[in-house]
């Protein structure tokens, strides 16, 4: 059982496509998204401690300390095979966030 003020919760999304653009190249799309939310409870005297160790600290609780992360990443991959031993390939990505 969480204390006072103290929880999180996470979404995540994964997704991505492969396919062929001709007989030799094939592109690949990717996406990654996370959402993340964590209360923080804050940190306690030894005394709140004692008195009450699931207790939250008085001044995060008011001001409903957090934590709030949103970040994606998307990708992008191309691979061109040459002969049936040898390949090129490249792979480029964004990875914004918001904290």
């Amino acid at each position: 059982m969480a204390g006072a003020h103290s929880s999180a919760r996470r979404a995540l999304v994964n997704a991505g496509v492969v396919d062929r653009i001709g007989d030799a190249t094939r592109v690949g799309i990717y996406f990654t998204g996370t959402n993340n939310l964590i209360h923080v409870p804050g940190p306690l005297t030894q005394a709140q401690v004692h008195a009450d160790p699931r207790q939250a600290n008085t001044t995060y609780r008011a001001r409903d300390e957090r934590r709030y992360n949103r970040s994606g990443r998307l990708g992008v991959t191309a691979e061109h095979f040459i002969n049936p031993t040898t390949s090129i390939s490249s792979m480029v990505h964004v990875n914004p966030k918001c904290l």
